[in-house]
């Protein structure tokens, strides 16, 4: 049997903690069997309500309780009709309204039936998708699609200028890390979503989200960006060769360089600290990759 609270305290869906421990206070004083000894009901009518106040003033049994009362029908326990309605009074009192409370408390109540309504429907939707394709397997798509954009974001990174496939490489790659992340997440968030609703978990879903989209990002970009520097490094010490640059341009506080590797030309740029004061091919050598002749870098010869 599934009570409304809401009626029994003369409360709105959203009524606030301190709306619902005033409409206790009120109801504790008029229903108490101490109160009422004439009236053999009353210490079972004051069970109900002080369980609903205990239901109502936890927030994750409150949000469990929301969710079955969408999804069942409620019993409807007679009151006495001079109950004062608790919220209506603290309305008519707050502000000046051109509707009347009962009209207030009626569009509110319609707004939040709504909201649960479709809470439930979010509910039902995902494990529906649940049974016909397990979680297990959605989150090792989605995480196969985000490794794979890192993988060739990887691959694509050192780019040449010249080289318009590349960028369009690097660009879908990171466009599919990035994809593949945020899939993940929107997966969580539905997932800690319905479990907060269902009352199967204590933590809240945006904030959990919101901690694993932190976390996926910073350890994308983390070993991304170590990843490269590392290869540079590896490939530049251990396995490099060195060509003659075929034109050098300053910009600002960079030098475009054009180098050629096996009769493939290549174009990048690097910043420079200090300039020499005559601009002499003869004093600019790139040193490159032999594997990847993308990898290189600017040497100023003194």
């Amino acid at each position: 049997m599934v009570y409304d609270y809401y009626k029994l305290l003369g409360i709105n869906e959203d009524a606030t903690s301190s709306e619902i421990k005033a409409s206790f206070r009120d109801a504790a004083k008029k229903y108490h069997p101490d109160v009422n000894k004439n009236n053999p009901k009353a210490s079972d009518l004051f069970a109900v309500i002080n369980q609903g106040y205990q239901i109502l003033s936890n927030k994750r049994k409150k949000t469990s309780y929301d969710y079955i009362l969408a999804q069942n029908k409620f019993y409807d326990i007679e009151i006495e009709r001079n109950y004062s309605n608790t919220y209506a009074q603290q309305v008519s009192r707050s502000r000046k309204h051109r509707y009347s409370n009962e009209a207030i408390l009626k569009r509110k109540r319609k707004r939040f039936e709504l909201q649960r309504k479709k809470e439930a429907h979010i509910v039902s939707t995902f494990k529906s998708k649940a049974e016909s394709f397990p979680l297990i397997y959605r989150y090792s798509i989605n995480s196969l699609l985000g490794l794979t954009g890192l993988v060739m974001g990887y691959q694509n990174w050192f780019v040449s200028y010249i080289d318009g496939m590349g960028f369009i490489k690097l660009f879908f790659s990171f466009a599919l890390a990035t994809f593949g992340v945020f899939s993940v997440v929107n997966l969580a968030y539905q997932h800690l979503f319905v479990m907060e609703i269902t009352g199967k978990t204590k933590k809240k879903h945006d904030d959990a989200s919101m901690r694993l989209l932190v976390l996926l990002l910073v350890a994308c970009i983390t070993i991304f960006s170590g990843g490269t520097i590392l290869k540079k490094h590896f490939e530049l010490k251990y396995n490099s060769d060195y060509t003659k640059a075929i034109n050098v341009t300053p910009h600002s506080d960079q030098y475009e360089y054009v180098y050629k590797v096996n009769g493939v030309k290549y174009m990048k740029r690097q910043t420079v600290h200090k300039y020499p004061e005559r601009l002499n091919l003869d004093k600019f050598v790139v040193k490159h990759s032999k594997s990847n002749p993308k990898i290189a870098e600017l040497i100023i010869l003194k």
